[in-house]
């Protein structure tokens, strides 16, 4: 479980890795399903996320892509 603090306006990806068949059907990649929860809200303006998902899929944050 990943858990990112962003605020407002800012935002990140879900990708499959690269290293991945890109033949792959979507069940075969998506193993189990992808949790997001809003964990936390500092302020009006910050919030904490909470991503669980299988390690096929990466996650980064808009301003790192």
């Amino acid at each position: 479980m990943l858990t990112l603090t962003r605020k407002e306006g800012e935002s990140f990806y879900l990708y499959p890795d690269e290293s991945l068949d890109p033949n792959m059907t979507i069940q075969e990649l998506f193993d189990k399903p992808i949790r997001i929860e809003l964990h936390w809200i500092e302020t009006r303006s910050v919030a904490r996320i909470k991503i669980d998902a299988p390690a096929s899929i990466k996650i980064a944050r808009e301003e790192l892509c």
